[in-house]
């Protein structure tokens, strides 16, 4: 009895420098492996859509985001690199001139017109050249929005104008890439 005894004292007295020298090498190799990138999200205070970026474990959050939405860039200006700050003004300048248009009540207008249609899951196309379209269509004008974010921004305004029009729970608008889609209930 007194062998096993000792045999097992023996054990487990070795096996304790084992354990700890494990731990050791276990957690030398665990600072060395890249820690998954996190997920920052940011709600655009222009559509409530989400922007995200990932950053790397350690890495600060950013201050410069890009609204997957409207394609509007928002966040800390103060904070941004020179380029980001620069970005963000060019958009907001061209969003104004998109607020500004001369003609802007009678897009709003053929925008509506085209959802009066009775088709719904059809869509109205805001080109680069300033040309709205439906179905092939020419339905209007526009000129001095240069980008997709300004572009995007008249068709947000159509969407509102048209969200006004019917009542909201009749009808549902959303950005695509180049315009505004719709549905009717």
């Amino acid at each position: 009895m007194n062998l096993l005894l000792a045999l097992l004292i023996v054990v487990v007295v070795a096996a304790i420098p084992g354990i700890a020298i494990g731990t050791a090498i276990r957690r030398a190799l665990d600072k060395g492996k890249p820690s998954p990138p996190r997920r920052i999200d940011r709600s655009c205070p222009y559509c409530d859509g989400t922007a995200f970026r990932f950053v790397d474990a350690g890495e600060p959050s950013p201050h410069h985001f890009v609204c997957p939405e409207c394609r509007r860039e928002f966040g800390d200006i103060a904070q941004m690199t020179p380029a980001e700050a620069a970005s963000v003004k060019r958009i907001d300048k061209d969003c104004a001139r998109a607020d500004a248009l001369p003609n802007l009540q009678q897009i709003k207008q053929a925008v509506l017109e085209c959802t009066r249609s009775g088709r719904s899951g059809t869509f109205v196309t805001f080109t680069e050249d300033g040309k709205i379209v439906y179905d092939t269509q020419i339905i209007g004008t526009f000129h001095g929005v240069k980008t997709q974010a300004g572009r995007l921004h008249l068709a947000w305004l159509c969407g509102q104008y048209c969200k006004d029009y019917y009542s909201y729970g009749s009808f549902n608008c959303w950005l695509m890439d180049n315009g505004l889609a719709w549905e009717r209930s």
